[in-house]
């Protein structure tokens, strides 16, 4: 409808992606009122003729009918995160690292004093990138990761509005 041109509020849109700060989110869902057109292919023409206006670097996977209360960010009923982690940060690596910062450290200098292209060259002496993660160490690193899986009380990590009483301050992971 032309008069909804161009207000975001007329088309009651809503967006969920990452949560917290320095969280990227590799994909996120979006809800909009669209007139989408009648047919069994409406959706999909929708979806492709969509795709002609995104950047080669946005995707868009589908689309879908949904209740016409639905709310992207308050009834996401999950969420689902991959975790990456360098080899060296799981693989003990502190002897060579704290080699390779004695080499550069001058006696009267702060650790948080280092410039940038002083971590790369300690990353590079040390080998870092280098590092291999043994069987033993990784699965050491899952059995711990394992003591997350279940029901916990998270809100000591979460928004301070959160009632520490309420459902909202449990979390379960899988």
């Amino acid at each position: 409808i032309p008069k909804n041109f161009g207000n975001v509020k007329r088309l009651r849109w809503t967006r969920v992606a990452r949560t917290d700060a320095g969280v990227s989110a590799a994909c996120n869902v979006v809800t909009a009122r669209l007139i989408v057109g009648e047919g069994e292919d409406a959706l999909a023409q929708l979806v492709e003729r969509t795709r002609t206006f995104l950047p080669p670097d946005v995707a868009l996977h589908g689309a879908a009918v949904v209740a016409n209360r639905f709310d992207a960010r308050g009834d996401g009923a999950r969420r689902s995160y991959k975790m990456m982690l360098p080899s060296c940060c799981v693989e003990p690596t502190m002897d060579a690292v704290r080699s390779a910062l004695e080499a550069r450290l001058k006696p009267e200098m702060l650790p948080s004093e280092l410039s940038c292209e002083d971590l790369k060259a300690i990353e590079a002496d040390a080998k870092l990138r280098e590092v291999r993660v043994s069987a033993e160490c990784l699965e050491r690193f899952r059995s711990a990761l394992r003591s997350f899986e279940g029901s916990h009380f998270f809100a000591n990590f979460a928004n301070a509005k959160i009632d520490p009483q309420g459902p909202q301050a449990m979390r379960h992971i899988r």
